[in-house]
């Protein structure tokens, strides 16, 4: 792998052990995925190369300050993931999101060129308190807070229940857009 970093099957092996691991011991876990947002943009500017060497500085600058207990992970193309176990509350999180926002944000100097990335964080907490807890749910949750993170334009966003979609809100999309391509809407005016 380019950054050896783990990859997401191996990452999502650990984050089970974890959940099974806050069950017995009444501990709290958080899951934080982070994405690269310029990415993009520094790889048409200065070569896939340049970017490549940028992930593995960048792996490189996580593992050395990556807390104990802790595992990360690259997702795929530019998200990482990575969790934190047995933290005492949610300012102890926030604190350690802060410093690695501080550490990423850090300009890359490669082959002389100095280049300033930026990052949206998504973390979900798991609380010893909460008795049903999936892998699924816990993943997902992570995602959707990341996707906040990014459409509020923050560096970071903690999970909340009110992230949550509805189901049937996508469903009633999904029935519009078809009936859309079917041509089954109808203009009627009611004149004034």
């Amino acid at each position: 792998p380019l950054t050896s970093l783990p990859n997401r099957l191996l990452f999502e092996k650990r984050l089970h052990s974890t959940l099974q691991l806050v069950k017995r011991k009444e501990m709290n876990a958080s899951l934080v995925f982070f994405q690269i947002q310029n990415f993009h943009e520094i790889n048409e500017t200065y070569g896939l190369l340049f970017g490549d060497l940028l992930l593995k500085r960048l792996a490189k600058r996580l593992e050395n300050n990556i807390p104990i207990n802790s595992m990360l992970s690259r997702w795929n193309g530019t998200t990482f993931a990575f969790v934190i176990e047995g933290y005492y509350n949610k300012k102890e999180v926030e604190e350690t999101i802060e410093k690695f926002a501080k550490i990423l944000t850090s300009p890359f100097v490669i082959n002389g060129i100095s280049v300033n990335i930026t990052v949206n964080f998504g973390i979900a907490l798991h609380e010893s308190k909460q008795k049903k807890f999936k892998l699924e749910s816990f993943l997902k949750n992570a995602k959707q807070a990341l996707e906040q993170a990014k459409k509020r334009d923050e560096t970071y966003c903690f999970y909340d229940q009110s992230m949550e979609t509805n189901g049937h809100y996508v469903i009633m999309e999904s029935d519009i857009i078809r009936a859309i391509k079917n041509k089954e809407f109808v203009l009627y005016s009611q004149p004034l």
